[in-house]
């Protein structure tokens, strides 16, 4: 599914499903905010409805310290969990940084004492949400 496929009800459907998720991160992260980096984070109520999203533009290689900058500051207004993407150029396949993007994304959560639903990669090609098990492995 892509964002042009989402339920007409997707502004009161809870975000527990990984691919909703995606398909929001795919909605939020435009082509060209690929291909320019970015950083994207949807906001969410306590049942995990979607509020609002913000996009963090022309980002760049968006490197650790960079990453937990925006990351802390963007979750100092977060009231309920959130789910994050990277927009970078390129393959879907998984990268080093996009683990260690990860890494920074469930610090950041961690400081701020704020639930993270999911990280995904928003690149060229799709949209992939960076596994558990892929994360605990770095």
């Amino acid at each position: 599914m892509t964002f042009k496929d989402l339920p007409p009800n997707v502004r009161t459907t809870p975000m527990s499903e990984s691919h909703l998720r995606a398909d929001l991160i795919d909605l939020l992260v435009g082509e060209r905010d690929r291909s320019l980096g970015c950083v994207g984070l949807w906001y969410c109520d306590e049942d995990l409805v979607a509020q609002q999203p913000v996009l963090i533009s022309h980002a760049g290689h968006v490197a650790a310290p960079d990453a937990r900058f925006i990351l802390d500051t963007l979750l100092q207004v977060a009231i309920g969990p959130v789910f994050v993407g990277l927009g970078r150029p390129g393959a879907s396949r998984f990268t080093s940084d996009d683990v260690a993007f990860a890494a920074e994304v469930e610090g950041a959560c961690a400081r701020a004492g704020v639930a993270c639903l999911g990280i995904y990669i928003a690149s060229t090609d799709a949209v992939r949400e960076i596994p558990e098990a892929l994360r605990q492995a770095s």
